[in-house]
This record gives structure tokens, sequence and C-alpha cells, in this order.
């Protein structure tokens, strides 16, 4: 593993690069794109264990903090998806360069994955994208974090979870600010509406509880992907908040998302 900064000297972003452990460079690499808040926390030891075990496969991978999280640069109310977009094709760019790659895939989970396949739509160098757990609709994952925030107070403190009544329009969501500019920018997107896929590989990844996203899979259909819906049974804890020590790293999916990964980079 090979810690370092990147991006712009006034946004750092700080990164690990996992380069292959085997001789049989597959000549591939794979950016990590992370969830937000709480789940950033909760899901850290799963994509760092996948970063490693794509490198012993012979990937080239690197995950990283978006700005204004983790150990990037930024305060935590600095980030929004604008400029996470700009982080993830930062993170694209060093991958790249470091490795000598002409072109990568990405990994997204939750509301990363839903940022990693609007990158994707505005570049020409993503080959594949992997979306565990995609956020699709945008307006229910923030009604989300405000149900998972009262729950974890045990009190109600949304009126009907309106997320815009204080004065700035932000709220904090478990420890982690919601500012009023990155809610609009979430609920401003809607990847049904998307324009374009530049990967032809797409691997969408769900719980046992989770939908198929029939419209989604069209719509990447009719852009020309070719979309595979893969359901794994599993409970998730790893993105709820049960203590530490139920955290726990979902291999039955690192392990298929590896296999599947393996098989279109041959």
């Amino acid at each position: 593993m090979q810690p370092l900064f990147f991006g712009k000297p006034d946004k750092p972003l700080f990164g690990i690069y996992h380069p292959p452990l085997t001789r049989a460079d597959r000549g591939t690499g794979v950016v990590l794109c992370s969830t937000f808040g709480s789940e950033y926390l909760n899901s850290h030891r799963a994509l760092r264990q996948f970063a490693v075990r794509l490198s012993r496969v012979g990937f080239h991978a690197l995950r990283f903090d978006y700005y204004g999280s983790g150990d990037s640069g930024g305060n935590s109310d600095e980030g929004d998806v604008d400029q996470w977009k700009k982080d993830i094709s930062f993170a694209i760019e060093e991958l790249k360069n470091r490795a000598g790659l002409s072109n990568v895939s990405l990994v997204g989970l939750r509301v990363g994955a839903t940022l990693a396949t609007m990158v994707a739509g505005e570049r020409n160098d993503v080959e594949s994208l992997m979306l565990w757990e995609p956020v699709l609709n945008t307006r229910g994952y923030i009604e989300e974090l405000g149900i998972q925030h009262r729950d974890w107070l045990g009190e109600q403190l949304f009126s009907e979870l309106n997320l815009s009544h204080q004065k700035d329009g932000g709220v904090e969501i478990i420890g982690f600010p919601l500012t009023n500019r990155f809610r609009l920018g979430l609920e401003s997107i809607d990847l049904l509406s998307l324009e374009r896929c530049a990967a032809k590989h797409v691997l969408i990844v769900r719980s046992s509880n989770g939908a198929k996203d029939q419209s989604f899979v069209g719509r990447l259909e009719e852009l020309g992907a070719s979309p595979n819906y893969m359901e794994i049974a599993t409970q998730n804890r790893w993105l709820q908040r049960e203590g530490i020590d139920q955290v726990v790293v979902p291999n039955e999916v690192l392990d298929a998302m590896i296999l599947w990964m393996t098989e279109i980079h041959v």
C-alpha cells in the first residue's frame, strides 16, 4: 500500500494506492468511490479489504477520501455533489498516471455508486462500473438519513423529516453535516435521465431485499451498456450503526465482485 496526496494543491485529496501483488499484472485499474457519513465509517474496512483483494489478483486499485471527508483537505461542510464528482475524476487521472493505464474501472458504494455512474457518463476512459447498493432515489435516500439520525438519538428531531427547516438549510446526520448545497445537489440527480453511459460492462449488486431496478437497467441497455444484476443475501449490518464491534466485512459480496472483474478483464 502506498499512501499519497493528489488533486489540486489547494484541495488535496488523500488516497491509498494498492499495486498488483502478483506478477500477473492485468493492466487494469479500479478506483473505489466511497459513500457518505456514518456509512463511510462502517464500510471503510470492507472497501479496504476489497482494494487488497483486487491487488492480489493483479489489479491496480486506488481508494481515496472525497474533499471535506476522511484525511483529505477541507472542512466536513465543504463537500458537495459537484466537488465529489471532480474528486472522482482526479482519482481516475491519478491512478492512470501512477500505473501507466489508459482506462480504469469504477466501483461505487451507495451514493458513491451514484456519483461514479454520473462521472462515467462524462468520460471516455471508464471500462466497467460496479454499483454496490446504488442510490437511485436520492430524495428517498435523504429521508432515510433523517430517519437514521432520529433513531440514533432516540427522539424526533425533524418535523416530518423536513431537512430545510434550519436557517442554513442544513442538518446534522449522525455527526456529519448534510449541507443545503449537498442536499440540493443530491436531489437534482436522476440516473433514469442519463444521456450516455461510457462503461459497456455494468454490475449492479443488491442485498436480498433490494429491488431489481428494472427501469435503471433498461436505461443502461438503451445507452448501449451490458448491465448485470446480482442479488446476494446479506443483512448489510456494516451499513448500520450497531457499534464498531458489529461491523463485518461482507465477504460473499466482495468475492462475487472480484470474480466478475476477473471474468471481464482477463
